[in-house]
């Protein structure tokens, strides 16, 4: 499914630190405020990211490096360096997925399939940190070196793709580290570091494809 795909191409961990104290629900409201409030100033986001991926079926980790590009509230591009080398593009309006081994790149428009939609929410708000409540169950807890958020969601269509989404954060705020939970055991581990919050520009996230790559449109009923 697609959406599975999403959740396992676009989120993301690390061991978390010891010495945790579980928040109350008073307190995690107000980590939570503290949270939106620091978020303010930083509506885009450009990080490295390693991440491990964990399959019951597969003997070796699935390991990939590259750099994210995140602007809220719906733009962001991955791009994998090593890997498979794929990008996943999102400009709020369309969603793309390119593979360059094969040439060929996938056209995925918002707004037309509440699954792919919902997906998508879900991984940003892991970032965006703001509108958390609603899409998942929150619980926090303080580490020794900043705070973690237990994440599970709300809704029964998300859960069959993601478990859970466990988030690292550092006392400032920021996400060093995910750990995504897929279905059959998987797991989904990706750091992230060389976090910058400058202005990006649209352009980033526009996806021009390549001269002779193959564009499909899996949700065009007219390309069937």
């Amino acid at each position: 499914m697609l959406t599975r795909f999403i959740f396992s191409t676009l989120l993301f961990t690390l061991p978390l630190p010891l010495l945790a104290r579980d928040l109350n629900e008073t307190e995690t409201n107000t980590l939570l405020s503290n949270i939106a409030s620091a978020n303010k100033g930083r509506a885009s986001l450009q990080t490295d990211f390693k991440e491990v991926k964990t399959l019951k079926l597969v003997r070796d980790p699935i390991v990939s490096e590259g750099t994210l590009w995140l602007k809220l509230p719906n733009q962001f591009k991955k791009e994998q360096r090593s890997g498979s080398g794929s990008t996943y593009i999102c400009d709020g309006k369309e969603f793309w997925i390119y593979y360059p081994v094969f040439k060929k790149a996938e056209c995925y428009p918002l707004g037309h399939e509440k699954k792919i939609d919902e997906s998508l929410a879900a991984v940003t708000a892991g970032f965006d940190l703001v509108q958390l409540k609603e899409i998942y169950n929150v619980s926090a807890s303080e580490e020794a070196n900043g705070w973690k958020l237990q994440l599970v969601p709300r809704k029964s269509s998300l859960r069959r793709n993601m478990k859970e989404l466990v988030l690292s954060l550092s006392k400032e705020f920021e996400i060093e580290s995910a750990n995504v939970s897929l279905p059959k055991d998987g797991k989904l581990l990706t750091t992230f570091r060389n976090h910058k919050h400058g202005a990006i520009s649209d352009s980033v996230f526009k996806f021009n494809p390549p001269l002779g790559t193959e564009i499909t449109r899996p949700l065009d009923r007219t390309s069937r």
